[in-house]
């Protein structure tokens, strides 16, 4: 018997880990010693193109014109003010950084792929944002990924937010990005795989090392691996401060901004972000009081999964990170507040948390917890192994583990739910479950039917989408009406609402994966044909079009369905023929405007218009 000592083995792994290293540089794939970690971070967590998007026409939209100039703070290597110079041959760009090796880098790889006139129309400067000099006068100031963080006082942040409103022209507007709630402030390690094509793979790991709860405190990294078992650890450190919402909004006012608005991330079907919410003035204050709602129902979702089993404990927490934005608690706590014939002088009064019962809460987190276990399902039918930036259970444990976690899951949301004083809620939540299994057996068995009609479409829409989204708008009525006031106008107006916002959200998300791009979209589209998935658009495209172009397309959704996605151009260039796109959003359409003609039913205040916005975001989003 051999003892090998820490040292050696040490060495023995340093000797692997450069033969493999060699051997992938001699192949061309990328591992930790050939590619750059700035290539990988713009790779992993920016998406400028979405990110100019989104600035360009939300400037548009406060100012009457189109912005001009911008200003990138903490601009790393340039990569948005790049992208901003290609948009219209009289923008401007600045970048400030006081990273020069990083502002090297973002020359030689951004700055020498623009033509002259490009070049001479951006700046990256090794600048102190707090110092900005003649970079004044500017249209848009961007802050973004949380580097302003990096001040961890009230004075320093303010100060910071002084200096760009100085900098800002008489309309200028200033963007900055932020995230918060209760998982920013857990150690936690999240991964996400990425594939950008033959042998340019590689693993994002972010990682919260530490917080300190009573400073605000906070270290996290951004590590990255590879195939050939190399990686960079701790490629970025941040040192931060994490700030609240409401710190933020406090401090900008302070800092001489008239109006400060608060853009709202929602969710698609499968947990992840799908763009924000523009929430008006006059609705903040019950934004704030929803938003601190969620803390009172993510700490009854986690305590409700506590098991004396650490396995099942360990896969529990890791489930919790599938939750985006929550949108069913949003829904059960939104509608419970537009219910109230009260709510403006709730609004008014000094505590926000009154108007939100345990009830609620406990409704929002069960909600949460069956939509949780649909998405654990999910992924063992669709064969997923990433999830919201990590791995899904079945990916780590199997397809076993993973059918007895969400069985485990829901029997959890039951029990939590018989904790009310009414079995009412476990009814709904019972037979919105019970839809909601009858609707995923309907598409299954519809897989690969290249005969679905739209009645069948709308079957499995009605039952798997939005049979659990009008539980939730249900049971917020409920919990502030009463729950024996089932055949409540409002509640049936609630009830009716969020099945055809379901509904409409659902056929929004089929032209998306159709028409959509990885990049604008932020997840794989063409996915419904490659299951044999038919969708609205494919669907009204086949009953429309000639027996040529029928046949024709048929031919191409069966190569999807089969794995080969080339001619998903040329179907989308054959939709066109029968207007099916314009169709298809004409009908999410239609859902909407019925969805917000329900909203009459209900008590006049900023719970209407509120819900009113959550309707439009659905088919005026692009990812």
């Amino acid at each position: 018997m051999s003892v090998e000592t820490k040292e050696r083995k040490s060495g023995r792994k340093a000797k692997l880990d450069q033969k493999a290293a060699k051997k992938a540089e001699q192949s061309g794939a990328w591992s930790a010693s050939t590619v750059s970690k700035h290539e990988l971070y713009q790779l992993s967590v920016q998406n400028v193109e979405a990110e100019i998007d989104f600035i360009d026409e939300e400037f548009e939209k406060i100012r009457g014109r189109k912005a001009k100039s911008l200003r990138e703070d903490f601009c790393g290597t340039g990569n948005t003010s790049t992208e901003w110079i290609k948009r219209r041959d009289d923008n401007t760009a600045i970048g400030l950084d006081i990273d020069q090796p990083t502002l090297d880098w973002g020359a030689e790889h951004h700055l020498a792929g623009l033509t002259d006139d490009q070049r001479s129309r951006v700046h990256l400067l090794n600048r102190n944002v707090l110092e900005p000099a003649d970079a004044t006068g500017i249209d848009c100031v961007l802050a973004m990924n949380f580097s302003y963080w990096l001040f961890k006082t009230r004075d320093e942040l303010r100060n910071y937010f002084k200096t760009v409103r100085e900098s800002l022209g008489d309309d200028g507007v200033f963007f900055l990005d932020h995230y918060g709630g209760s998982e920013t402030m857990t150690e936690t390690k999240e991964e996400k795989d990425i594939d950008e094509g033959p042998g340019k793979r590689f693993t994002y790991v972010w990682e919260q090392a530490s917080y300190n709860p009573i400073t605000g405190d906070m270290k996290c990294h951004i590590h990255f691996k590879f195939p050939d078992k190399t990686k960079i650890k701790n490629a970025f450190t941040y040192n931060w401060r994490l700030w609240t919402m409401v710190e933020l909004r406090e401090l900008l006012s302070e800092a001489g901004f008239a109006n400060v608005v608060v853009y709202w991330e929602g969710e698609d079907e499968d947990g992840d972000g799908n763009g924000v919410l523009d929430i008006p003035e006059e609705l903040q204050r019950l934004q704030e009081a929803v938003a601190s709602g969620f803390e009172r129902v993510e700490e009854v979702f986690a305590t409700q999964l506590v098991s004396d089993l650490a396995p099942v404990d360990q896969m529990c927490e890791h489930v919790e990170r599938y939750r985006g934005k929550m949108l069913r608690p949003m829904l059960v706590l939104l509608c419970g507040a537009a219910s109230r014939s009260d709510l403006d002088p709730m609004l008014r009064s000094d505590s926000l948390d009154s108007m939100i019962s345990d009830a609620h809460i406990t409704c929002s987190a069960v909600c949460e917890m069956v939509h949780m276990a649909t998405l654990v399902h999910d992924d063992v039918l669709d064969e997923a192994e990433i999830r919201r930036r990590g791995k899904t259970i079945n990916a780590m444990k199997g397809n076993e583990t993973s059918v007895i976690l969400g069985d485990y899951l829901i029997a959890s949301a039951y029990e939590l739910c018989s904790s009310l004083d009414s079995p009412i809620p476990s009814r709904i939540v019972g037979e919105a479950s019970a839809i909601m299994c009858t609707g995923e057996l309907l598409q299954l068995h519809n897989r690969n039917n290249f005969e679905l009609d739209e009645k069948t479409y709308f079957q499995i829409l009605e039952r798997k989408t939005a049979a659990l989204i009008g539980a939730s708008c249900e049971l917020g009525a409920l919990c502030t009406l009463g729950f024996d006031q089932q055949k409540n106008p409002i509640t049936q107006a609630l009830k009716g609402f969020g099945s055809d916002l379901g509904v409409a959200f659902q056929i929004q998300d089929d032209v998306l994966d159709l028409t959509g791009t990885l990049e604008t979209v932020g997840k794989s589209v063409g996915r419904d044909l490659d299951k044999g998935k038919l969708t609205f658009p494919i669907i009204h495209h086949l009953a429309n079009a000639s027996d040529e172009i029928r046949n024709e397309s048929l031919g191409l959704i069966q190569n999807a369905a089969q794995g080969d996605q080339s001619g998903l151009p040329k179907l989308i260039e054959l939709l066109s023929e029968t207007s099916s796109i314009a169709a298809t959003q004409q009908m999410a359409q239609s859902y909407v405007d019925r969805a917000k003609a329900r909203l009459n039913q209900i008590p006049e205040g900023p719970g209407r218009p509120m819900l009113e916005l959550i309707a439009d975001a659905v088919i005026n989003r692009t990812h």
